[in-house]
């Protein structure tokens, strides 16, 4: 669904490959036909002569569309050939990519469907003849689309979980509310953790940098998925993870309305002398919990030092107008007798302790509390899952419109808008109506789900009313059910020629002009002054319908606008300041 494709090597999916020994993987920068993805054909995996390798890949039971991209590579004709087998069962016999692609570089996607019963989808691929058995992409795209609304729906993977399944033995009272996580129907939180292994190695580029694109692409993915809260999306990580736990909602503001709390752990780049990325966390209601150490060699050795880095974005950020309920704060681990030595393969000590006690990894029962209000310093404590689900974004707009606009198009109405960001919609209504009250539906269109750049919708209605005016109104029903209006439009489609919309009214330089109605003919318009002279002209061509007037040279007053054709005419009036 035009996401970021992975490397089999990365934590979530490292496991997944079984009997790698058997297998290399292989690279070329060959240009392969029939794509607009190089990179997914330009890479695979392949067998050893004869050999074989396979994939178990933990997924709910159900139906799953496969889909395995192959392009041939090396060879310059036919007769490699090898079988795949999905749960046992074969869906390649003797499989040659060059003779069924008929030719080398090119792309092919073979396309199925598996039934999982096992909790696994196993894939294998077998060398047939002592040839070479190879592949270059896999997608399992999860059908049974039912599950979206029951206990069907798959389980968030466990790295998109917190580590250790905290989450179930979480108190009620410290979440202020009955929030419950689990299976079924019951929305669950998402956290996504991030941090720098020098993995992933992502398709479409070289860097194993996670960047703010990666996270989008985690993001769109998480909410496609599986079934979320979207009023409790978080960021962490750590190192360069937590360093993109503060630039992805500082990059923009509709980036971070989509996040409910973030918490760089150990951060390397802050917001320290940002000010814009910092008005934007601030604008959002967005909290921030800043999680380092006093000490850390491995940061502060090399040159960056995280804790005053840190502490400069919590300044920062608290210097912004914030929005009630947000809470900007810091915790910094000390390690008191561990702090003269920087750390070597002879000397492990965890100056990077901070990864541990905010995430819990290797000791869950110490170092509970990374944060503790201050309102009640001796009753609760939070670990770092606690405090983020005990914040919420207090309303979750789904889309937000840019534009919307209906015009007149020969017999049929003509509507188009833009949103700027999406999160969590389903679908935009179109509803008609004659007197501008009572409303009609008259058709739906697909909304993007989640996108944090600009989509562009239209619609037309052919079936316009015989009344003077046609009204209509646009709103949008997310995939809770929630339905937002964004307000209505009223277009001229009477049989009495056209009329002419005027905005601003009220000017210091320019006019927009919006024809409604027939306009197969040229029109004339005029602009005069209360005396009828003359002052402007211009001729609009047939079927124009938006033009620009640049009025600054008028002097300061009232004026008319007559537009005529060789049937009807119209007149309107402005005023210049």
């Amino acid at each position: 669904s035009g996401e970021a494709w992975w490397a089999e090597s990365i934590l979530e999916y490292k496991d997944y490959l079984v009997v790698p020994t058997t297998s290399t993987g292989f690279s070329t920068s060959n240009t392969i036909t029939g794509t607009s993805t190089q990179k997914i054909y330009q890479s695979g995996r392949q067998s050893a002569v004869g050999g074989s390798f396979s994939y178990v890949i933990p997924r709910n039971n159900g139906s799953y569309k496969l889909r395995l991209h192959f392009a041939e590579l090396a060879l310059g004709a036919a007769g490699n050939t090898f079988n795949v087998t999905a749960e046992g069962l074969p869906i390649l016999t003797n499989y040659d990519i060059f003779a069924d692609a008929v030719g080398a570089n090119k792309a092919l996607v073979k396309e199925f469907t598996v039934d999982v019963s096992d909790g696994n989808l196993n894939l294998s691929f077998t060398a047939t003849a002592g040839d070479v058995a190879k592949v270059s992409g896999i997608e399992v795209i999860w059908l049974s689309t039912a599950g979206l609304a029951g206990s069907n729906f798959p389980a968030i993977p466990t790295l998109l979980r917190d580590r250790g399944n905290y989450f179930s033995s979480i108190p009620v009272k410290t979440l202020g509310q009955n929030y419950t996580v689990g299976s079924g129907p019951t929305k669950g939180a998402i956290i996504l953790c991030l941090q720098q292994f020098g993995l992933p190695t992502i398709c479409n580029g070289a860097s194993s940098i996670i960047t703010n694109d990666d996270v989008e692409a985690a993001m769109k993915m998480a909410q496609r998925l599986y079934r979320i809260d979207y009023s409790r999306i978080y960021l962490t990580g750590m190192s360069a993870g937590g360093g993109v736990s503060y630039t992805y909602p500082g990059s923009s503001l509709i980036r971070a309305r989509s996040l409910a709390a973030v918490a760089p752990v150990a951060a390397v780049n802050t917001l320290a002398g940002d000010n814009t990325a910092a008005q934007n966390i601030a604008a959002a209601g967005l909290s921030v919990l800043a999680i380092c150490n006093e000490y850390d060699f491995n940061t502060n050795g090399s040159g960056a030092n995280t804790v005053a880095a840190n502490k400069a974005s919590i300044v920062l950020l608290n210097q912004q107008t914030l929005l009630p309920g947000v809470e900007i704060g810091i915790h910094t681990f000390y390690k008191g007798s561990q702090i003269t030595t920087p750390w070597s393969p002879g000397n492990p000590q965890p100056e990077h302790n901070a990864w541990e006690n905010a995430f819990r990894m290797e000791y869950p029962d110490s170092f509970r509390a990374v944060y503790r209000d201050v309102s009640a310093p001796s009753i609760e404590s939070y670990t770092l899952y606690e405090w983020f689900l005990i914040h919420q974004r207090a309303q979750v707009f789904p889309v937000e419109l840019s534009e919307f606009t209906a015009k007149r198009v020969d017999e049929t109405a003509e509507l188009e808008w833009t949103t700027a960001s999406e999160s969590n919609s389903s679908y935009f209504t179109i509803e008609r109506s004659s007197n501008g009250t009572n409303f009609t539906e008259i058709g739906k269109v697909d909304a993007a789900g989640f996108s944090t750049v600009t989509k562009q919708y239209n619609f037309v209605d052919k079936n316009l009313p015989s009344s003077p005016y046609v009204y209509y109104r646009l709103s949008q029903t997310d995939k809770d059910g929630k339905k937002q209006i964004f307000g209505i439009r009223k277009i001229y489609v009477g049989s009495n020629g056209f009329e002419v919309r005027v905005f601003p009214t009220i000017t210091t330089g320019s006019l927009t002009l919006e024809v409604q109605g027939v306009t197969s003919d040229a029109l004339t318009l005029k602009v005069v002054d209360l005396s009828g002279k003359l002052l402007m002209k211009q001729v609009i061509a047939p079927r124009q319908n938006r033009l620009s007037l640049d009025v600054s040279g008028l002097a300061k007053g009232m004026y008319i606008i007559h537009a005529s054709n060789n049937v009807y005419q119209y007149t309107t009036k402005f005023i210049k300041q």
